[in-house]
């Protein structure tokens, strides 16, 4: 298989399967309906994602749907929900529309939050294109507001959440700390929390938080290379050759994500053992075919490459392949040269070869490489296309270039 019929087998591959396959990551969890039925089992669901908008069912093969006015409370995973209709905050906030003076507009919806803290007060998080905060106490639930706005010709921020905390929680809690809460999870977990040891001793819940998740990957593919060779004999003549070859590759990958609450970006680190083989042959001629020199010259060598990866998955947590880009910095170390090199004299009728230092010795026991990749994550296994760009396999005089092109199909272990 040459190079270009590579390139083209990453497009055939990585093209289909995006139409072709389907399903998001499952976990296990329980729903509770309006009139108190359990249902426990298999849910279509990615906490690395905004909140969804139903709950996807698994049995048997069969999806049932649910929507929020179909149930009370959800626990999937490590996440819990309940369903309540609320007011949501849309006042426009793009940098080039905001106006001096704001003009709250709101819309009412029935939707799924996602329960942080419960106890005397309650948090909760309802996340699309922003995220909002809601604080329940008794019969009190509203969403906490932060604006901006401009003042003057200065964008300035209309910190409303903190009167609002204030109406709530002074009865337990000082107002100068309530004011020093920022608007984020973290602070509003804090002070919640906080109202709740004082009134009853603490929370009944407090929504963990998730810790960094890390893949292992067990990988196999095939590697395609072209090289380019510029032969230089006796420091005067460079000749150009060029060679192609193909070779089985395999190793092991450990990624985790860049962002504890996002699998967006990850890190990904890969030990791969992939192999370089061509052979090349030059013919000097010095007097017809009376005086030549004949040189042929085998590559044979074995790599372990060390890739770190940033990559970048795309999609949302309903779509059903993820494709994903990634920038690879690899460090390969030679462990294994086989490589040789003859020079075959012929005058007139005399014949004499000798042996000499493939690539005149100076075969790289180290090299840096850069390549991009293209893929597609698929439940458990992910399929790669892979373009490096030309790093050196040997110093001069004689110089050997590669280009490769490496498919790899992951499967993650754990």
């Amino acid at each position: 298989m040459n190079f270009n019929d590579t390139k083209l087998l990453v497009a055939l591959l990585l093209l289909p399967l995006s139409f072709l396959f389907g399903q998001m990551p499952t976990q296990e969890g329980e729903i509770t309906m309006l009139n108190g039925e359990k249902i426990s089992g298999t849910f279509n669901f990615d906490d690395s994602y905004s909140i969804p908008d139903v709950i996807e069912h698994l049995n048997n093969g069969a999806v049932t749907t649910y929507t929020p006015e179909q149930l009370s409370d959800i626990k999937i995973g490590e996440r819990k929900f309940i369903s309540r209709k609320v007011e949501i905050n849309i006042t426009e906030q793009n940098p080039q529309k905001l106006n001096k003076k704001i003009e709250t507009e709101l819309i009412t919806k029935h939707v799924f939050l996602r329960t942080v803290v419960v106890g005397e007060a309650s948090l909760f998080i309802y996340k699309k294109d922003r995220t909002h905060y809601y604080v329940s106490k008794g019969e009190e639930f509203v969403e906490l507001i932060q604006l901006y706005r401009y003042t003057g010709n200065k964008k300035s921020t209309y910190n409303k959440y903190l009167g609002q905390l204030s109406l709530l929680l002074k009865d337990c809690v000082k107002e100068e700390e309530i004011n020093r809460t920022p608007f984020g999870i973290n602070g509003l977990k804090k002070i919640v929390n906080k109202y709740n040891t004082c009134k009853t001793g603490g929370s009944s819940y407090i929504e963990k938080n998730l810790p960094f998740k890390t893949n292992i990957y067990l990988i196999a593919g095939y590697k395609a290379s072209t090289y380019d060779i510029n032969k230089e004999i006796n420091g005067e003549e460079v000749f150009p050759l060029e060679a192609n070859s193909g070779s089985p590759t395999f190793g092991l990958a450990i990624e985790f994500n860049l962002l504890k609450k996002s699998d967006r970006f990850q890190i990904y680190n890969e030990l791969l053992y992939q192999t370089y083989n061509f052979e090349t042959y030059l013919r000097q001629d010095r007097l017809a075919d009376q005086f030549y020199n004949e040189y042929r010259s085998k590559m044979d060598v074995a790599y372990v490459d060390l890739t770190s990866s940033i990559r970048y998955n795309m999609g949302s947590y309903k779509t059903k392949v993820k494709p994903f880009l990634a920038l690879n910095m690899t460090n390969g170390f030679l462990i294994n040269d086989n490589s040789t090199e003859d020079l075959t004299i012929v005058f007139f009728d005399s014949t004499d070869t000798f042996e000499q230092k493939p690539f005149d010795g100076e075969i790289k026991s180290y090299r840096v490489s850069f390549s991009l990749s293209l893929g597609l994550v698929y439940k458990n296994l992910k399929i790669e296309g892979r373009y490096g760009f030309s790093p050196s396999l040997s110093d001069g005089p004689t110089v050997a270039k590669s280009t490769n092109m490496n498919i790899l199909l992951s499967y993650k272990l754990f």
